[in-house]
């Protein structure tokens, strides 16, 4: 199961993380809540958002990079 994030309401420091590609702020709500995990590329599950030291990538992103990759 991935990672739920904390509500903003519940944590005051609260900052969303930026899509390094398109530059979208990551919300609380729907796959903006839930991480990446590869198991959602196995069982073809909609993508989370990925964060790693090279940046972050929104859903969106995510799902268009796998594809480029993929040659779709």
């Amino acid at each position: 199961m991935t990672k739920r994030l904390i509500e903003p309401a519940e944590d005051p420091s609260f900052k969303p993380q930026v899509c390094s590609t398109c530059a979208r702020e990551r919300g609380v709500r729907g796959m903006d809540a839930y991480d990446y995990s590869p198991m959602q590329v196995l069982t073809g599950q909609p993508f989370g958002w990925y964060s790693g030291s090279d940046g972050e990538l929104c859903p969106e992103c995510m799902t268009k990079a796998i594809r480029a990759i993929r040659g779709q």
